[in-house]
């Protein structure tokens, strides 16, 4: 798929481990278009997951300030649920 290829693109020249496009509906982001992720996780692992607007995810930031968000380090954001032990 070519949004796949887009996406394995941008992590490699950004040094991202991971990368996705998600696409919103209603006020969540519920469908997964496309997905990169070096460990070989796939992208049916994230499928059913809905992310709602809020600063605890990469993707809720997004969904909530309406722009692109890059976060460094998701560990070192205070208010990223990973940095806090939980989240998707």
């Amino acid at each position: 798929m070519v949004l796949d290829t887009l996406v394995e693109s941008a992590a490699r020249l950004c040094e991202a481990g991971n990368a996705n496009i998600w696409q919103p509906k209603g006020g969540v982001y519920h469908r997964l278009a496309a997905s990169y992720n070096e460990n070989l996780k796939t992208k049916e692992s994230l499928e059913g997951i809905a992310i709602e607007a809020g600063r605890g995810t990469v993707v809720g930031r997004a969904l909530l300030e309406r722009k692109t968000v890059h976060v460094h380090d998701v560990q070192a954001d205070p208010d990223h649920l990973l940095a806090k032990g939980s989240g998707p």
